[in-house]
């Protein structure tokens, strides 16, 4: 049984629908099973995400997470992520926040 899953493709301009943004990745989903939550898998998992985006050579990476998910929003910003912004459209009803982080170093 999986415990969670993450994946990223290229970020892209015009709210994705553009061309490839080069050396920007977009994380697209980081998901642990509830159950499992608090041990580490998420860490884990986002962490060889990020190794497996440098080893392609992107420099930076994006994210979007609802704005109403403080848990999520907590655990990007102790890993480094910055908000870039608040409200920036919705999706399945819900405001998004949009995070960035850079790569290198």
């Amino acid at each position: 049984m999986a415990l969670g899953t993450v994946h990223f493709t290229d970020a892209r301009a015009e709210g994705g629908k553009g061309k490839a943004i080069a050396g920007r990745a977009h994380l697209s989903g980081l998901f642990v099973l509830p159950a499992r939550w608090g041990e580490g898998i998420g860490s884990v998992l986002l962490e060889k995400a990020m190794a497996e985006m440098r080893s392609r050579g992107y420099r930076k990476v994006q994210l979007f997470t609802a704005l109403a998910n403080q848990r999520s929003r907590i655990f990007y910003k102790r890993r480094g992520w910055r908000a870039t912004a608040a409200n920036t459209h919705k999706h399945d009803g819900l405001w998004l926040a949009s995070y960035e982080r850079s790569l290198v170093g």
